[in-house]
Formats: C-alpha cells, sequence, structure tokens
C-alpha cells in the first residue's frame, strides 16, 4: 500500500534530497540508478519508490531533465548543438536531437531560434543550477555531505575527559602513549559521546580517540574495542581543512540536530600537527544511541 508522501519520515526526506542534490550537481554520465541506490544503502526498487514518492518522477527522468536543462541552457547561451549534447553527457548528435525533441517539443536548432526557456516542467520544481558550477564551492554548503550505508566496524580506542575544544591537548597526551609504528597507514577518529552546547561541565565531556581496526585484529593493552554498528550515516563529501571544520560541524549539526546520537570525525593521516589535520565529519543516523563497547 501506497503512504502518503507526508508520510514520509525526516530521514527519508533527507536521503531523498541528498540523492536529489547529488544529481543535481553530478557531471552527465557520473550517476545511474542502481549506483545511487547502493550509495544510499537501499535497494533499487526501494529507493525509486521513496523518490518517485517525493518527486513525482523516476530517478531516471530526473537525470535525464537536467541533463537535458543543462544542453536547453547551453544553446540558449549561444552553444552549437554539437557542443550542447556533450555537455547533455550524449554520444551522438542523433541521439541528443532525439531526446531534446522529445523533452522540448523542438530541435535543437529551432530551439535556438525560438525565445523558449531552457527550464522543463517539474511539479517539484527541481531544475538544474547553471550556477553550481561557478558558484558551488564559494557559495554552497560549507560541508557538503552524502548519506551512505555503512558496514560495521571495529574501533580501537580509549577514553578522554574534557573540553571538545581542546581536542589538540587530548591528542597529544593519548600520542605520548602510542608506539610510533601505530601511527601509520590508520584511519584515526575520535568519537563524541556528550554535546558541548548542553553538557553541564564542559571539562568532562566524554570522548574516544582511536583508529579503525583491521580484520581480525585486536585492540592494543590498555584501549578497548568500539563497535561501530552497520547503518545510514551522513558524512562530508571530502575532508575538511582545519580552518573549515568548525563550521562544517556548525552546519552539519544543525542539519541533524535531533539525530546526533553517535557522532565522530575521521582523520585524514595521523591528527598531529593538529592545526593542520583534515577532517571528515560522521552522524549516524539509523544507529542505536551509542556505540556497542
Amino acid at each position: 500500500m501506497a503512504i502518503a508522501q507526508e508520510e514520509m519520515t525526516r530521514f527519508q526526506r533527507e536521503l531523498i534530497a541528498g540523492v536529489i542534490r547529488r544529481i543535481l550537481i553530478s557531471e552527465p554520465g557520473d550517476l545511474t540508478v542502481p549506483g545511487l541506490a547502493a550509495e544510499a544503502g537501499f535497494s533499487r526498487f526501494h529507493l525509486s519508490r521513496l523518490f518517485r514518492l517525493a518527486t513525482g518522477e523516476s530517478m531516471h527522468s530526473l537525470i535525464r531533465r537536467i541533463n537535458l536543462e543543462r544542453g536547453g541552457w547551453a544553446l540558449r547561451r549561444g552553444s552549437t548543438v554539437l557542443e550542447a549534447g556533450v555537455s547533455a553527457g550524449y554520444g551522438s548528435l542523433e541521439s541528443f536531437s532525439r531526446a531534446f525533441s522529445d523533452a522540448y517539443g523542438l530541435c535543437p536548432t529551432d530551439f535556438k531560434r525560438s525565445n523558449r526557456d531552457w527550464v522543463i516542467g517539474s511539479r517539484e520544481l527541481v531544475h538544474w543550477n547553471p550556477q553550481w558550477a561557478a558558484e558551488a564551492l564559494s557559495n554552497g554548503p560549507k560541508a557538503p555531505y552524502r548519506i551512505v550505508r555503512r558496514s560495521a566496524a571495529c574501533l580501537a580506542v580509549k577514553r578522554f575527559a574534557g573540553n571538545y575544544g581542546q581536542l589538540a591537548d587530548l591528542w597529544e597526551a593519548f600520542a605520548s602513549e602510542l608506539d610510533d609504528l601505530v601511527k601509520e597507514d590508520r584511519v584515526f577518529v575520535t568519537v563524541y559521546h556528550d554535546n558541548m552546547w548542553t553538557h553541564p561541565d564542559s571539562n568532562s565531556m566524554r570522548a574516544d580517540l582511536g583508529w579503525v581496526l583491521r580484520p581480525a585484529e585486536d585492540p592494543p593493552r590498555g584501549m578497548r574495542c568500539m563497535m561501530l554498528p552497520a547503518g545510514h550515516y551522513a558524512v562530508t563529501e571530502r575532508f575538511l581543512e582545519r580552518k573549515e571544520r568548525n563550521e562544517g560541524w556548525a552546519e552539519m549539526s544543525g542539519r541533524f540536530s535531533d539525530r546526533r546520537t553517535l557522532a565522530l570525525d575521521e582523520y585524514a593521516g595521523w591528527p598531529l600537527p593538529f592545526e593542520r589535520v583534515r577532517t571528515r565529519i560522521v552522524i549516524a543516523l539509523d544507529a542505536p544511541k551509542r556505540a556497542l563497547s
């Protein structure tokens, strides 16, 4: 039985919004419906059903329409039909002209001579934004993210208590206990257990520092294993520079403020010196309220 759009959960709406954003900013040919479903951790059928419920069209139709809008915009800007077809991701002039004529009711050459808008009708007013290419990095979200399904992972961690604003000091203290060989070729993490805005004592906030264990590997003496459960996570699309990290966390925390049951930093390499480390923000969406220790 179909569910009404208003009955979609917030997680489902966030998921579909993330899929739409991926379609809008990706280059033609970069995405497939099976690929989007695999990235989201859903079956193709289930994700397609939610997508049609939210937007009124299939993922394949939206991808095709967005690509054709790219072509229409290029024609309106003075591109040749061949150039417009390439920008829309079509491999031949014939296939582009046929698809374009079906969508716009005019062949590309006649469209260039007309005053037709390049926007194709959409129930939810979802369209390609011609400003993305020029402005996505400067004016877009500070922490663009994806919703992905991750497998379970075991971390080797040690508990520290202190103000999250003093993470550099916590990592310095942790580093003094580690063998230099441990610091190589690892995915290092900080797992947060408290909210710095509501915790009664900022100097007693709990954080687990450690790294992702390899298969069948045990944590070193003095550390324990923490299981990150399988599930859906909001993950920044890239590692953020240290100067971007706080603003990125503010943005991600605001977007997922009622879901910060499990949140962590993943570092691109050994996290010291701390002012140079790059960070990927990871927030659980459907995991238990805490990692399994």
